[in-house]
């Protein structure tokens, strides 16, 4: 059968404002011609850097405003099998020995492997870094009233991809990335959760042992190491070009945010994978040599010497359904925006390593999270049960990635984790139950006396049981009659939320950290009264029970302030160690105390 050669396109944006003294072994644009015909440098096995073919068809001018298109066709190294893959980016091509640039880009849907390059003038041009949360980075931030309302970062932040929804379109190539993990689904959730960035996740993590001497030079593979230890995840692309220590890659951005600080490593190429979509180099990091420093539209920028800092990560897995336990030990990324994406990957492949969970079962957890600016450990803890993995696998995933993400992501402070540890168990048998009942021991309590409320409750699968709740009336609880609930946590925070407004919505580091803290466990079994009492926060201070002279104070009309206005409950809970769903509502009479002989005191 004939090949067909493969076309790859070159974009390289016009000369407009190039620096004039452009080394001469660079090429502008300006300089290509129809015709001319050049190298391109990359690995395709190993960490040997190797040629492939192209020549020059045409350019287009001003393809983009001010951009022009140069039109190329390559061949060798088995283009015509593989076309551009996913890895290749930042390969660097030549014509006459001059660089032109790297390959970056391409086109969605095309049938042939069209391909991009960022123009080499534009991608020394990077220069220093900007703000360490740039402008230019379109997803930095997450809003912590909508993500401790909702306890996820999911509706708090953008789901567009890029790329989604517009034909054709050309975008930069996805960047790989690798993952050991055994899990589909965790590759399934990671995929979601990347994609944003432009990153595909692909099965096949690891770590790689060089032979000799590998450093970064012009064609060598860059890996870029999100995960190091006992489960890895790291991304890769190629090198540019080095000017002494510092080094120029990829020809498009990882995430585009300006400044960031990032581990750079070399790395080896396992194989090339032809796909139809678009094939990928798999490949494993090999050694850390340094920092990526600067990621923008143009290319990534990094400094050989020393790694940044990599937040200490401990995830220990109990799965009594095997009998067996196991700690992981790991390296995360320190980034704003990335680092809860990769601690979602870590825990959802440590759990899935050991093996599928039953399909009853029943996952308790605790994560315990240590920061610069925070003297005690942030600790939450809770229970998922269900049946089947792919309905409670990924919401602990998203559970235990919230805090890092609003720590990191937040816009009141930033902050520097330390250290994450999570603890997993997973238990035979889906230990859920529904309310079915409540039972008031009377139906008439004087203000600061107890009831007593007896629920039943309905297992899955098995036979009802009791679990009592006791609730204390507040001593100042208007006298009347009102109603009482017995209740699951989803139910009891969204009265939380409703109630006290002002503490979903932080103002301060100390406020938003008392936020994160604030949770419902899912195996209580909560009683709560509505005292009818309102007051309000000011800055996110509570007073409860404000004077209505007061109010007319504080919302005096030449004033502005943060002014929330809220209300009051009595809560109190059991611990029954299933997850409970569902609520019940009981009429009281709250009234004045009765005397031994039954009737009211005076």
């Amino acid at each position: 059968m004939k090949r067909l050669p493969v076309i790859l396109i070159v974009i390289c944006t016009a000369a407009a404002g190039f620096p004039a003294n452009l080394p001469k072994k660079y090429m502008p644009v300006s300089e290509v011609k129809r015709g001319m015909k050049g190298v391109g440098r990359s690995v395709f096995r190993g960490t040997k850097i190797e040629e492939f073919q192209f020549e020059v068809i045409d350019k287009v001018k001003n393809a983009f405003p001010k951009e022009d298109i140069i039109v190329i066709r390559a061949s060798g190294q088995d283009l015509e099998l593989s076309g551009i893959a996913q890895g290749m980016s930042g390969s660097p091509c030549y014509i006459d020995g001059r660089m032109i640039g790297a390959i970056a880009r391409t086109w969605t849907g095309a049938k042939i492997a069209y391909a991009g390059v960022t123009p080499i003038e534009y991608m020394l041009k990077v220069g220093e870094p900007g703000p360490l949360r740039s402008a230019e980075a379109p997803h930095g931030t997450i809003d912590p009233a909508i993500a401790l309302a909702t306890r996820t970062i999911a509706e708090a932040e953008p789901r567009s991809a890029p790329g989604d929804g517009r034909a054709a379109s050309l975008q930069p190539i996805r960047t790989p990335v690798f993952v050991s993990t055994s899990s589909d689904l965790v590759l399934d959730i990671l995929a979601e959760r990347m994609a944003r960035f432009g990153m595909v996740p692909v099965q096949g993590g690891g770590t790689g042992t060089a032979e000799g001497n590998v450093r970064l030079e012009q064609g060598s593979v860059l890996t870029v190491p999100m995960l190091l230890g006992d489960v890895t995840m790291s991304a890769s692309g190629t090198v540019t070009a080095r000017v002494g220590d510092t080094i120029f890659a990829f020809g498009h951005q990882i995430k585009r945010a300006g400044a960031v600080r990032l581990p750079m490593a070399t790395g080896s190429v396992v194989t090339v994978i032809p796909r139809q979509g678009m094939s990928f180099k798999l490949t494993v990091p090999l050694e850390v040599v340094g920092t990526i420093t600067v990621d923008r539209m143009e290319g990534i920028v990094g400094k050989v010497g020393d790694p940044p800092g990599m937040i200490d990560v401990t995830i220990d897995v109990d799965r009594t359904d095997l009998g067996e336990k196991a700690t992981y030990n790991i390296k995360a990324i320190d980034d704003w925006d990335m680092t809860s994406a990769v601690i979602e990957a870590a825990v959802g492949s440590a759990i899935e390593a050991m093996g599928m969970m039953p399909y009853d079962h029943t996952i308790e957890y605790r994560i315990e999270i240590e920061c610069d600016d925070v003297k005690e450990p942030i600790v939450l803890e809770n229970m998922i049960a269900g049946t089947g993995g792919r309905d409670t696998l990924p919401v602990l995933m998203r559970e235990t990635a919230f805090p890092a993400a609003l720590l990191n992501r937040n816009t009141i402070h930033r902050v520097s984790i330390k250290s994450v540890r999570c603890g997993v168990k997973v238990s035979n048998g889906r230990r859920s139950a529904v309310i079915q009942s409540a039972t008031l021991d009377r139906n008439r309590a004087a203000p600061g006396e107890s009831v007593t409320i007896e629920v039943l409750l309905k297992p899955f699968r098995g036979e009802c049981f009791t679990r009592k709740v006791e609730l204390r009336i507040p001593k100042d609880m208007p006298t009347g009659p009102t109603m009482l609930e017995v209740c699951d946590a989803a139910t009891a925070f969204s009265h939380a939320r409703n109630g006290r407004p002002h503490f979903f919505n932080p103002e301060t580091f100390e406020q938003l950290v008392s936020s994160m803290r604030y949770y419902e466990h899912r195996g209580k079994l909560i009683a709560r009264l509505a005292t009818n009492r309102l007051g309000v926060a000011i800055h996110g201070v509570e007073l409860p029970s404000v004077p209505n002279s007061m109010m007319l104070a504080l919302r005096h009309p030449r004033r502005t302030q943060s002014l929330s206005p809220g209300a009051s409950a009595s809560t109190s809970f059991t611990q029954t160690g299933w997850m409970i769903t569902g609520s019940h509502r009981l009429p009281i009479l709250i009234g004045p105390a009765r005397d031994s002989g039954g009737s009211e005191e005076q």
